[in-house]
């Protein structure tokens, strides 16, 4: 391996690491809003008035959704500047996107599903991605079991094809999961 495929080896491990985990807990962060709202009981304060649950609901989703997309363009930028190909860093963070948005549409269902409870198995769910990533980069886990992670099928190594069907699969999952969430809120009751 030259320098130039070093060079890719070592933007591709930040892009992974600051782009995938930083941004996809930020999202995480940005919907935890939800669960801290019915904590508090603000959100049954607020849906008492004109508010309906799924609006509620989904402009924190709708957050959490878009965000991503420019932190991970910067992250490509910068990495992009550095390695001096910003067109291709820029294509390897913003194939990051679907696989957030994943993580992102698990954490809705979880809440939708299991209300504040949903927390802790969004942050379960962060956690074992990164474990995953973590065993199979040092060499613990196979290749099979970190494929059950949303970020193996777009991961800069050779084992992902991050192509549009597996762009689309992903974004049809979180989309999925996104749908289960917000209809088991909506039928599910509200703790104060």
């Amino acid at each position: 391996m030259g320098a130039a495929g070093a060079a890719e080896v070592f933007y591709g491990l930040v892009i992974y690491v600051f782009g995938a985990y930083t941004v996809a807990l930020c999202s995480l962060l940005m919907l935890s809003r939800l669960w801290r709202e019915e904590a508090d009981g603000s959100a049954e304060a607020l849906l008492a008035g004109p508010t309906g649950r799924l609006r509620w609901a989904s402009g924190h989703v709708v957050i959490a959704l878009a965000v991503p997309a420019p932190l991970l363009a910067v992250v490509g930028v910068l990495c992009g500047i550095g390695a001096g190909d910003v067109p291709g860093m820029l294509g390897m963070t913003m194939a990051l996107l679907p696989a957030v948005w994943v993580l992102t549409g698990l954490a809705t269902a979880a809440y939708g599903l299991l209300g504040r409870a949903g927390a802790v198995a969004a942050w379960a769910a962060f956690a074992l991605v990164v474990l995953l990533e973590f065993g199979w980069e040092i060499g613990v886990l196979g290749d099979g079991v970190f494929r059950l992670s949303p970020f193996a099928h777009v991961h800069y190594s050779a084992l992902a094809d991050p192509g549009p069907v597996t762009m689309a699969a992903l974004s049809g999952v979180a989309a999925a999961l996104l749908s289960v969430g917000l209809a088991a809120l909506r039928r599910r009751d509200l703790i104060g």
